[in-house]
């Protein structure tokens, strides 16, 4: 029996001793594979360090976006309201321009009026001249009628 104990030990043995070589082939051939694929590991953790890197770069950007976007809709609003302003201005600038016409219409009829009263002031004083003329001519000769009556009576 002990033979037979012995024998199965050194058969257990045995085959630990096949499968711990075997299982030896093993790690070295994973070891050799893994070492092969080192440098694809390395590059694994560049691009993961790049992604990374790219992600903070994204975000900020898109921050950026969003605060050109926000600023956008700002200038957007301030645009209206200048383009309601100077709409307004356009319609008073109109209004201002339609009465300075309607004042330049007046002032053109104003003075063509004046032109028209300083022609007949002119015409009257050149007949006032005409008539203070006459008038002194009727007062010398009434001077004159009444020196000749005076000398008649005498």
């Amino acid at each position: 029996e002990q033979i037979r104990l012995l024998k199965q030990e050194v058969a257990d043995r045995n085959r630990l001793s096949e499968e711990l070589d075997r299982v030896s082939h093993k790690k070295e051939a994973l070891e050799n594979q893994l070492e092969q694929q080192r440098p694809i590991l390395l590059d694994h953790e560049r691009l993961v360090v790049e992604i990374e890197e790219f992600k903070g770069f994204s975000e900020q950007w898109e921050n950026r976006f969003h605060e050109q976007v926000r600023e956008n809709a700002k200038l957007s609003n301030e645009n209206e309201g200048l383009t309601q302003r100077l709409k307004l201005f356009q319609n008073d600038n109109d209004a201002l321009t339609k009465d300075l016409d309607d004042s330049r219409q007046k002032c053109d009829i104003l003075e063509d009026k004046c032109s028209t009263l300083t022609l007949e002031v002119s015409k009257c004083k050149s007949k006032a001249h005409e008539m203070e003329g006459c008038l002194q001519k009727a007062e010398d000769a009434m001077q004159e009628l009444d020196r000749g009556v005076g000398i008649e009576r005498q």
